[in-house]
């Protein structure tokens, strides 16, 4: 069975079609060879392969990063209602 860090990884290699692809993308280092030998997308390059293909970090190491709260999201995504400062009714 796999673990949910295995999990993430299968969701980056299957995002980039494979680790070539994602070496690629990440400038060459690693290799598409050291990529393979990976069970688990190591921390310290959680946050660069987060960005360069766009699958959220918790997904990628849920034992590492959180799920953002639904309130946190709800309160960041709302639009915000600004007051008609110096407009005439």
């Amino acid at each position: 069975m796999e673990s949910e860090s295995q999990l993430g990884l299968a969701t980056v290699l299957s995002v980039c079609n494979g680790p070539s692809s994602l070496s690629r993308k990440l400038g060459g280092h690693p290799t598409p060879q050291a990529i393979s030998q990976w069970n688990r997308v190591p921390a310290e390059r959680v946050p660069e392969i987060s960005n360069v293909t766009g699958v959220p970090r918790h997904v990628i190491r849920p034992d590492l990063y959180q799920v953002p709260s639904l309130a946190r999201e709800q309160s960041s995504s709302s639009p915000q209602t600004s007051k008609n400062v110096g407009v005439d009714p």
